[in-house]
Protein backbone atom coordinates (compact mmCIF):
# COMPACT_ATOMS: atom_id res chain seq x y z
CA UNK A 1 0.00 0.00 0.00
CA UNK A 2 1.62 3.32 -1.10
CA UNK A 3 2.10 5.85 1.33
CA UNK A 4 -0.53 8.53 -0.82
CA UNK A 5 -3.00 5.51 -0.75
CA UNK A 6 -2.58 5.33 3.43
CA UNK A 7 -2.88 9.07 3.69
CA UNK A 8 -6.25 8.90 1.67
CA UNK A 9 -7.67 6.06 3.38
CA UNK A 10 -6.73 7.31 6.71
CA UNK A 11 -8.43 11.04 5.97
CA UNK A 12 -12.05 8.88 4.36
CA UNK A 13 -11.91 7.74 7.76
CA UNK A 14 -11.00 10.54 9.72
CA UNK A 15 -13.74 12.48 7.13
CA UNK A 16 -16.56 9.84 7.57
CA UNK A 17 -16.31 9.50 11.65
CA UNK A 18 -16.38 13.30 11.98
CA UNK A 19 -19.33 13.34 9.73
CA UNK A 20 -21.11 10.77 12.19
CA UNK A 21 -20.07 12.35 15.16
CA UNK A 22 -21.44 15.92 13.40
CA UNK A 23 -24.61 13.87 12.53
CA UNK A 24 -25.16 12.07 16.06
CA UNK A 25 -24.96 16.07 17.73
CA UNK A 26 -27.56 17.40 15.23
CA UNK A 27 -29.77 14.72 15.42
CA UNK A 28 -29.51 15.38 19.54
CA UNK A 29 -30.31 18.62 19.14
CA UNK A 30 -32.84 18.03 17.18
CA UNK A 31 -34.57 15.53 19.48
CA UNK A 32 -33.89 17.77 22.04
CA UNK A 33 -35.97 20.65 20.26
CA UNK A 34 -38.75 18.16 19.84
CA UNK A 35 -38.76 17.27 23.06
CA UNK A 36 -39.19 21.20 23.90
CA UNK A 37 -42.01 21.57 21.49
CA UNK A 38 -44.13 18.42 22.84
CA UNK A 39 -43.48 20.08 26.22
CA UNK A 40 -44.52 23.38 25.42
CA UNK A 41 -47.88 22.02 23.33
CA UNK A 42 -48.90 20.36 26.26
CA UNK A 43 -48.59 22.78 28.58
CA UNK A 44 -50.90 24.65 26.49
CA UNK A 45 -53.29 21.78 26.05
CA UNK A 46 -53.59 21.80 29.98
CA UNK A 47 -54.17 25.47 30.77
CA UNK A 48 -56.58 25.45 27.74
CA UNK A 49 -58.52 22.06 28.12
CA UNK A 50 -58.74 21.45 31.47
CA UNK A 51 -60.04 25.40 32.25
CA UNK A 52 -63.47 25.59 33.42
CA UNK A 53 -64.54 28.33 31.08
CA UNK A 54 -67.17 29.35 33.52
CA UNK A 55 -63.91 31.29 35.51
CA UNK A 56 -62.79 32.68 32.72
CA UNK A 57 -62.49 36.70 32.76
CA UNK A 58 -64.83 36.61 29.49
CA UNK A 59 -67.96 34.66 31.53
CA UNK A 60 -67.60 36.50 34.38
CA UNK A 61 -67.80 39.89 32.64
CA UNK A 62 -70.87 38.45 31.30
CA UNK A 63 -72.51 37.03 33.98
CA UNK A 64 -71.61 40.43 35.89
CA UNK A 65 -73.18 42.64 33.02
CA UNK A 66 -76.49 40.09 32.92
CA UNK A 67 -76.42 40.67 36.81
CA UNK A 68 -76.60 44.23 36.61
CA UNK A 69 -79.05 44.76 33.75
CA UNK A 70 -81.58 42.28 35.76
CA UNK A 71 -80.55 44.37 39.08
CA UNK A 72 -81.74 47.64 37.43
CA UNK A 73 -84.27 46.28 35.43
CA UNK A 74 -85.70 44.98 39.27
CA UNK A 75 -85.27 48.39 40.75
CA UNK A 76 -87.14 50.15 37.72
CA UNK A 77 -90.27 47.33 38.12
CA UNK A 78 -90.11 47.74 41.53
CA UNK A 79 -90.77 51.34 41.38
CA UNK A 80 -92.92 50.96 38.55
CA UNK A 81 -94.88 48.29 40.89
CA UNK A 82 -95.02 50.35 43.62
CA UNK A 83 -96.52 53.47 41.86
CA UNK A 84 -99.04 51.61 39.70
CA UNK A 85 -99.99 48.58 43.11
CA UNK A 86 -99.24 45.53 40.99
CA UNK A 87 -99.52 42.72 43.20
CA UNK A 88 -97.20 40.24 44.62
CA UNK A 89 -97.81 37.84 41.91
CA UNK A 90 -96.39 40.20 38.85
CA UNK A 91 -93.04 40.36 41.48
CA UNK A 92 -92.35 37.13 41.39
CA UNK A 93 -93.24 36.44 38.00
CA UNK A 94 -90.50 39.02 37.29
CA UNK A 95 -88.43 37.26 39.09
CA UNK A 96 -88.58 33.79 37.41
CA UNK A 97 -87.99 35.65 34.23
CA UNK A 98 -84.93 37.10 35.92
CA UNK A 99 -83.73 33.72 36.97
CA UNK A 100 -84.40 31.57 33.52
CA UNK A 101 -82.17 34.63 32.06
CA UNK A 102 -79.20 33.67 34.02
CA UNK A 103 -79.77 29.89 33.38
CA UNK A 104 -79.81 30.78 29.83
CA UNK A 105 -76.96 32.65 30.21
CA UNK A 106 -75.25 30.12 32.17
CA UNK A 107 -75.83 27.16 29.43
CA UNK A 108 -75.12 29.52 26.70
CA UNK A 109 -71.42 30.00 28.52
CA UNK A 110 -71.24 26.40 29.68
CA UNK A 111 -72.07 25.64 25.59
CA UNK A 112 -69.21 27.87 24.73
CA UNK A 113 -66.55 26.46 27.06
CA UNK A 114 -67.51 22.90 25.46
CA UNK A 115 -66.95 24.75 22.03
CA UNK A 116 -63.54 25.99 23.48
CA UNK A 117 -62.66 22.25 24.37
CA UNK A 118 -63.41 20.88 21.11
CA UNK A 119 -61.20 23.30 19.27
CA UNK A 120 -58.41 23.32 21.43
CA UNK A 121 -58.04 18.94 21.17
CA UNK A 122 -58.50 19.73 17.45
CA UNK A 123 -55.52 21.79 17.24
CA UNK A 124 -53.56 19.96 19.60
CA UNK A 125 -54.06 16.73 17.61
CA UNK A 126 -53.10 18.81 15.01
CA UNK A 127 -49.69 19.46 16.76
CA UNK A 128 -48.77 16.13 17.92
CA UNK A 129 -49.78 15.41 14.18
CA UNK A 130 -47.11 17.95 13.13
CA UNK A 131 -44.57 16.48 15.82
CA UNK A 132 -44.54 12.99 14.81
CA UNK A 133 -44.21 13.85 11.04
CA UNK A 134 -41.04 15.72 11.97
CA UNK A 135 -39.99 12.67 14.02
CA UNK A 136 -40.48 10.45 11.09
CA UNK A 137 -38.67 12.82 8.95
CA UNK A 138 -35.77 12.99 11.24
CA UNK A 139 -35.66 9.07 11.34
CA UNK A 140 -36.12 8.52 7.63
CA UNK A 141 -33.12 10.91 7.67
CA UNK A 142 -30.83 8.87 10.39
CA UNK A 143 -31.80 5.79 7.90
CA UNK A 144 -30.59 7.22 4.68
CA UNK A 145 -27.05 8.62 7.18
CA UNK A 146 -26.62 5.09 8.35
CA UNK A 147 -27.10 3.93 3.96
CA UNK A 148 -24.77 6.31 2.85
CA UNK A 149 -22.29 5.61 5.87
CA UNK A 150 -22.12 2.11 5.85
CA UNK A 151 -21.68 2.38 1.78
CA UNK A 152 -18.93 4.65 2.53
CA UNK A 153 -17.55 2.57 4.65
CA UNK A 154 -17.78 -0.51 2.40
CA UNK A 155 -16.33 1.83 -0.45
CA UNK A 156 -12.98 2.31 1.93
CA UNK A 157 -12.90 -1.50 2.76
CA UNK A 158 -12.55 -1.21 -1.31
CA UNK A 159 -10.11 1.13 -2.06
CA UNK A 160 -8.11 -0.45 0.67
CA UNK A 161 -8.17 -3.89 -0.41
CA UNK A 162 -7.52 -3.10 -4.21
CA UNK A 163 -4.32 -0.67 -2.76
CA UNK A 164 -3.42 -4.05 -1.34
CA UNK A 165 -3.64 -5.95 -4.46
CA UNK A 166 -1.87 -3.57 -6.24
CA UNK A 167 0.91 -3.71 -4.13
CA UNK A 168 1.30 -7.13 -4.54
CA UNK A 169 1.24 -7.17 -8.36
Amino acid sequence: MSILGAIGLGTSLLGGVTGAVSASKARREQQRQIKEQKAARQGWFNRNYYQNYLDSTEAQSAMTRLRDTLRRRGEENRAAAAIAGATEEAAVAQQANDSEAVAQAMQGLAEKGDAIKRQTDAQYMGYQSDIDNQQMQQLQLDEQGGHQLLGNSVGLLGSALSMFDKDKK
